[in-house]
């Protein structure tokens, strides 16, 4: 980060702070659907259900411009590190011996590649570290004080999408260093390939480099399908668990709004909160599958 300029530190740090305004106005809108419900339709105050659909109507516009803001920013920010990053990663290379001595095909891919991954992670941070946990707890903590009697559901599902997270975290990262190393290894051919095609010529040696690329392509495309195998299953496993909390929701939540226990507002607004943790659950596999390469990346980086 020390390499980063000073406006680019500022974009990113701002953008962090206005993503929590359009979280706060998502966070607004299920509750305000069940007050329209209980308040307004079931007593027919006109008044009251259009006063409050303007109040929907504002939040969802506040929330576009937040949204809107925090992406712009995080854009300059992500790209103003790359462009940082990369000049210093050159400079460093052509200047220290030590770095030097790297194979140039590796130099090239943590250069171009994994410098990529680093900044695609800085614009999901700026979005998806801040959008994804506030949106998390605040959806949890907003379907607690609407419904608490339905609460025991979430208390349930969390903890086991919780663990299966990390657990797929601990086994993705090591297979995306392994794919890294496979791209270097296809680079180190190409280049050999490029520099050496007069002697390829000379020797009639097309057939063996093509053999050897092929090998070395085909090595890469089943690093890379394990690295992604090992992640795909999160986002349909969290939307699994937390459809079936919905419906678990419908029909417990039915069954106490028949008993005059709960209204129907406080079950719909229940059930729009589970739906925005799912939202937040999936962006944060995301996030986890970019943070699995850009750790990788970022120890590769380092290293030069």
């Amino acid at each position: 980060m020390q390499h980063i300029h000073g406006r680019a530190r500022w974009a990113f740090f701002l953008a962090s702070l206005i993503m929590l305004g359009e979280v706060f106005c998502d966070l607004q809108q299920p509750t305000l659907m069940s007050e329209i419900i209980d308040q307004g339709l079931s007593k027919g105050d006109l008044n009251f259900v259009i006063s409050h659909a303007g109040l929907m109507l504002l939040f969802a516009v506040l929330g576009l411009i937040f949204g809107g803001a925090c992406g712009a920013l995080g854009s300059y920010a992500s790209l103003k590190m790359g462009e940082a990053l990369r000049s210093h990663l050159l400079t460093v290379a052509l200047n220290d011996r030590q770095a030097g001595s790297l194979p140039p095909a590796t130099l090239i891919t943590r250069i171009t590649n994994d410098v990529t991954q680093m900044q695609n992670l800085v614009m999901m941070v700026t979005r998806g570290l801040v959008r994804s946990p506030m949106l998390l707890i605040g959806g949890v903590v907003m379907s607690i004080i609407v419904c608490p009697d339905l609460a025991p559901i979430l208390f349930v599902v969390m903890p086991i999408l919780v663990v299966f997270l990390l657990v797929i975290v601990r086994l993705s990262v090591p297979k995306y260093t392994a794919m890294q190393q496979s791209v270097d290894h296809i680079n180190q051919i190409m280049r050999e390939n490029l520099q050496g095609a007069k002697t390829i010529k000379s020797y009639v040696l097309e057939d063996h480099q093509h053999a050897d690329f092929t090998t070395s392509n085909q090595h890469l495309q089943q690093t890379s399908q394990t690295a992604a195998m090992a992640t795909v299953l999160l986002s349909p496993v969290i939307q699994l668990m937390l459809n079936l909390g919905v419906v678990v929701a419908l029909g417990y939540g039915g069954q106490l709004a028949i008993s005059n226990t709960i209204s129907n507002g406080q079950i719909i607004a229940f059930v729009n909160y589970m739906i925005q943790i799912t939202s937040a659950m999936i962006q944060t596999v995301n996030i986890i599958t970019a943070f699995s390469r850009a750790i990788t990346s970022a120890t590769r980086v380092q290293a030069v």
